[in-house]
């Protein structure tokens, strides 16, 4: 998680929608995914040493406690070479029934480009392999090694991130929530803005998710059932598009 920023930004708003608009917010979501099941919001382990927010869950680590757990961390490592910071990590994380869904939370649009690191050739090849798989999973017109150096590289892994728990019998999916008037960073006091970057017309975060999946080489229908976008205006919970 990015230090979080007071008044604004993507951490801020998805903690005061959970915590002020928790019914509007949930309901927006059942809608996005089309049900009326309650939903189970994993809370995160807390930071015993108090030196920084309480830290995301990264890779399986929120199914220690689950009986596939052992499975999973078997798999792991021919699905992905790295444990901790460059692996996946996630906004938020809930559950409907046995349904898992990967929270990613978006406030302006820059968030959602992203690059891969370098890393140690063998490490490489073994995410190479995992995109490469989930490219053909998803009929996508782009190979795992466009996918690598696509600069969105951060939702490409986190599709390969659900392939991989659904081969191991998680049904799990992607949650996208973009916030829409949700990045005004103030200076000094809140009624001075220094910096505006927040999306103001839910047809700019459209249209910027369509250019993302165009990149991909994947289309709307292959995300069907896999990955939800819901976008939410923090000046009205009440009123949310979702696609």
């Amino acid at each position: 998680m990015a230090e979080i920023g007071f008044g604004y930004g993507s951490e801020y708003q998805l903690l005061r929608a959970l915590g002020h608009h928790r019914n509007s917010f949930l309901k927006q979501i059942q809608s996005a995914i089309g049900t009326s099941e309650p939903i189970e919001w994993l809370d995160y382990p807390c930071d015993r040493n108090r030196l920084s927010l309480d830290g995301e869950y990264t890779d399986i680590e929120c199914f220690q406690q689950e009986p596939c757990y052992d499975t999973l961390s078997k798999n792991w490592p021919k699905f992905w070479p790295v444990r901790g910071s460059r692996a996946q990590n996630w906004d938020g994380i809930f559950r409907i029934g046995n349904k898992w869904y990967f929270v990613e939370a978006k406030a302006h649009l820059s968030e959602l480009e992203s690059s891969h690191r370098a890393i140690s050739e063998k490490s490489e090849s073994t995410i190479l392999n995992s995109l490469d798989k989930t490219a053909k999973w998803l009929n996508s017109s782009k190979t795992g090694l466009e996918w690598l150096h696509s600069p969105y590289y951060q939702f490409a892994n986190r599709l390969a991130f659900c392939r991989f728990l659904r081969e191991n019998g998680i049904e799990a999916y992607v949650v996208n929530v973009f916030f829409l008037n949700g990045y005004e960073k103030p200076k000094g006091t809140r009624r001075v803005i220094a910096q505006n970057y927040s999306v103001t017309d839910s047809s700019d975060w459209q249209a910027a998710i369509n250019t993302e999946i165009d990149d991909l080489g994947i289309s709307e229908e292959s995300l069907r059932d896999i990955s939800y976008n819901v976008i939410v205006d923090c000046l009205n919970y009440e009123i949310a598009v979702h696609f």
